[in-house]
């Protein structure tokens, strides 16, 4: 059964290596958008290569995944995932992002001298690509893992660059409901466009079969300006039926600015299609701020 398997995973995880890529803390699926992004210390869910690569070992699975973000003003992304935690004695990750954003021009960002009536360009492209490995321990009770993610970026205004981060994390599998994990975030980055903010997240997660599943993540950001040191993700879905209904909360102090994330999805043993909407609750609401995110995942 699982022989016939692996050709499937090893040319997905193929195609993964073959762009040039990393998928960073940001990575994620619809369902964790929903979740408020709170996936530290969930077992079962390929954003862990980027968010807590420790975690990949609690749960014996082959995965995979891709999603697709409409965000303010037409900013797009998009990515790929693949993890086998079944082949070898240790679980392997693989995760790619792709991001072309416009954001509003900053006074850094703008020449010395500007023709009027002329619209400067400041489109920002990024290439993100993630390798992780976590160790299982105790009949796959604990587990410890490292993550490497290369950043290649093609700016309008700060041209191209490459930056890069590591991540060291653990989880605990409590029992059958209770998970919790630990991540370290960019312990060692590569100088490159700007040093990426080195910081700490806790998180628990609990899943009760068929009927709910709640996840909370506390982060702590010790390098950088932040507005505040520490942001928060929760959320909650209801696994009653192949039906989950989903909402989650998340507070960003580097910023000071929060959102709320409803969304919904499909489920049943072979995958899921899901579906989430972001709504900034920062200032004034409008309908370009929203962020929309499709995506899909496949259980071997």
């Amino acid at each position: 059964m699982i022989t016939g398997k692996l050709p499937l995973l090893a040319a997905f995880a193929a195609l993964v290596v073959a762009n040039p890529a990393r998928a960073g803390d940001d990575f994620q699926g619809a369902n964790v958008e929903a979740m408020g992004r709170a996936v530290v210390a969930n077992p079962t869910d390929n954003a862990t290569i980027t968010h807590n690569p420790g975690v990949m070992g609690l749960a014996e699975r082959y995965d995979l995944g891709g999603w697709f973000d409409l965000g303010p003003t037409g900013d797009l992304e998009w990515g790929v995932s693949a993890l086998d935690s079944r082949t070898a004695p240790v679980a392997f990750g693989l995760s790619w992002r792709r991001t072309v954003a416009e954001p509003p021009i900053t006074l850094d960002e703008m020449p010395g001298w500007v023709q009027p009536s002329v619209t400067v360009p400041n489109v920002k492209r990024t290439h993100e690509i993630t390798a992780a490995v976590a160790v299982p321990i105790d009949d796959h009770k604990f587990s410890v893992g490292l993550n490497g993610t290369l950043i290649l970026r093609n700016d309008d205004r700060g041209g191209k660059t490459v930056n890069g981060d590591t991540d060291l994390g653990a989880g605990w599998q409590i029992d059958e409901s209770w998970a919790v994990g630990l991540v370290g975030h960019n312990l060692l980055p590569v100088k490159g466009q700007a040093d990426l903010p080195t910081g700490v997240t806790a998180g628990v997660h609990f899943e009760k079969s068929n009927i709910a599943a709640w996840a909370f993540d506390l982060d702590w950001q010790t390098s950088g300006s932040p507005v505040f040191p520490l942001s928060f993700r929760l959320g909650g879905e209801a696994l009653a039926n192949a039906f989950r209904p989903r909402l989650g909360y998340r507070f960003y102090g580097a910023t000071g600015t929060h959102c709320l994330i409803p969304g919904i999805g499909g489920e049943n043993e072979s995958g899921a299609i899901d579906y989430s909407l972001a709504i900034p609750l920062s200032g004034a609401t409008r309908l370009k701020d929203l962020i929309h995110t499709f995506s899909v995942r496949v259980k071997l």
